[in-house]
């Protein structure tokens, strides 16, 4: 594609590393960020490894680690990734989204969310989605996704008086927390 600028531009979507599915994922780890992890566990099963992650989500499927950093936050997760859910359809009567985005929780899907669709058209619908999947998941309904904090309410965005990373997960599960118990 060129634009006036005599430049070509293209766009690409960049390459992703591998996803780790490991056998006995618990709720609390669907529901709340789980801790930066370097090494795995020698008793960890490695199931499957995939070179991205899946193009779409339907209901019944289990949600799968990964080790890619959130796209709302920038914190590295090993848990299962949460995702935007985009395009709600009907596939071999399930319920069946593309997947949007790598996030740690859902919050902070839903901050992302905010931050790249609100404004447009299809936010709402998007919004809907997002509730669904969590109430398909987490078994939990609610009327939308509470966000998470701005990211820049971290330390490294803005200096000493900021949250650390530990303090903003931890806001994250309070969050989380606030929803399931509703």
């Amino acid at each position: 594609m060129f634009h006036d600028d005599g430049v070509t531009h293209m766009s690409f979507r960049p390459r992703r590393r591998h996803i780790i599915i490991v056998k006995g994922i618990r709720l609390a780890e669907l529901l709340a960020p789980s801790e930066p992890q370097k090494d795995y566990d020698s008793d960890d099963e490695v199931i499957s490894f995939y070179e991205e992650t899946p193009r779409s989500w339907s209901s019944g499927d289990e949600l799968q680690p990964i080790e890619l950093k959130c796209w709302n936050c920038d914190c590295q997760s090993t848990g299962p990734v949460m995702f935007i859910p985009m395009n709600p359809r009907r596939v071999d009567g399930k319920m069946t989204f593309d997947r949007f985005g790598v996030y740690c929780s859902w919050p902070c899907a839903a901050r992302d969310a905010y931050h790249r669709f609100g404004g447009r058209r299809e936010y709402q619908s998007i919004v809907h989605s997002l509730a669904e999947v969590f109430y398909m998941i987490v078994g939990v309904d609610v009327p939308c996704v509470k966000m998470a904090p701005e990211k820049n309410v971290m330390a490294e965005y803005c200096g000493n008086g900021g949250l650390s990373r530990g303090e903003y997960r931890e806001a994250l599960r309070s969050i989380i927390n606030e929803m399931t118990s509703e």
